[in-house]
């Protein structure tokens, strides 16, 4: 039987591994679990001694054991399993960009229209303001669009703000990072 696994590498779909030749066999089965004393899935046979298994989830635990096989007198003798191995999956990622303009559409005493560039990949935005160019900044707005109206403002005053883009998908939410502040005075009554 096989003795070892080794992982060359993994993905968050892949896992790569490799395994000392056992002595005479032609051929090596893989099996993958994600319960280690559960039912184990055939991912298929090889004469290689490496294999990669995919459409794995992400950021999952999965079980791998491995058996030989060869051809004596024309039939198939199977070794027992290897030690049944843990590896995890990578988390899945999304790295948004960042907005790369923001500017200012039009300003009244109580309200700023800002807008700014589209971001690959983006289904939204989140619209941030301050009235402090390093503090803390107020949630205002989720809009798909990449034009928005903040209103309720005081006039006469400066006003800060910043957008990021944010992707939801079966993996989970995904926030890219904050665009350029943008300083706007809005107009005295």
């Amino acid at each position: 039987k096989p003795e070892s696994i080794s992982l060359v590498q993994k993905t968050n779909s892949t896992i790569k591994i490799e395994w000392p030749a056992v002595k005479n066999a032609d051929k090596y089965q893989i099996y993958y679990s994600i319960d280690k004393n559960g039912t184990y899935t055939k991912y298929g046979s090889t004469s290689k001694t490496y294999c990669t298994i995919k459409n794995l989830n992400p950021n999952t635990k999965y079980y791998i054991k491995l058996r030989a096989t060869a051809s004596v007198n024309g039939k198939t003798v199977k070794s027992s399993y290897s030690k049944k191995y843990a590896i995890t999956t990578k988390a899945y990622t999304l790295n948004l960009a960042k907005p790369k303009t923001i500017s200012l559409v039009s300003k009244t005493s109580d309200s700023v229209t800002i807008k700014w560039s589209k971001v690959s990949k983006a289904d939204s935005y989140e619209v941030y303001y301050s009235t402090s160019q390093n503090g803390t900044y107020n949630y205002y707005t989720t809009t798909w669009d990449t034009e928005c109206k903040i209103n309720w403002l005081i006039s006469g005053t400066k006003y800060y703000f910043k957008v990021r883009a944010v992707t939801n998908n079966e993996h989970g939410t995904f926030n890219g990072k904050y665009s350029s502040k943008l300083a706007v005075t809005t107009k005295k009554e």
